[in-house]
């Protein structure tokens, strides 16, 4: 097993991490999300890039 920093925790994902909720979008009266994949991230410059707006309608298929 690989060894961790003596300062962080060490457990299973659902005791580190907060909660997952899911929202519909469209029933919130949103028209349009922003998308944000892995793809989105430059690591390099720390920022996020090239994040398209789509309609919300279409949100649950992509995300």
């Amino acid at each position: 097993m690989t060894s961790v920093h003596e300062r962080w925790a060490r457990g299973a994902l659902s005791q580190l991490c907060l909660p997952v909720t899911k929202a519909d979008p469209v029933e919130r009266g949103r028209t349009t999300i922003r998308y944000i994949d892995i793809g989105s991230v430059d690591g390099g410059r720390h920022k996020l890039v090239d994040v398209p707006e789509i309609s919300a309608d279409g949100a649950a298929s992509v995300a």
